[in-house]
């Protein structure tokens, strides 16, 4: 599928109204920079939540492979659709040039 100019003007319509609830829902999951990465918080939150319930360390390792075999199933997810062609705004590939943008928004 082609890029589109009309896809910019949409996406930068989308941009310049949101909402403060959602600009802080976007900071939220964005992690901050000097964070963890994704997978890092994520980790760390299965971490205090083995601390809490006092898991054996069998249940803890089987929490972690759960978890980081959903992470990398996601990841896989998340490049398989930003490289599939579709009519889905979502999943549409942003060619290089516009994807420089400042008000360019990170889903992976």
């Amino acid at each position: 599928m082609p890029w589109r100019p009309a896809y910019a003007s949409e996406i930068r319509q989308i941009s310049d109204t949101r909402t403060a609830e959602q600009i802080a829902i976007a900071a939220y999951w964005a992690l901050s920079v000097g964070t963890p990465t994704t997978a890092g918080f994520w980790l760390q939150v299965a971490t205090d939540g083995i601390s809490q319930h006092t898991l054996s360390e069998r249940e803890a390792t089987h929490l972690y492979a759960l978890l980081s075999a959903t992470m990398f199933d996601a990841q896989i997810g998340c490049w398989d659709a930003k490289e599939t062609p579709s009519e889905n705004p979502t999943t549409r590939h942003i060619p290089p040039a516009t994807a420089a943008s400042p008000h360019r928004v990170r889903t992976c």
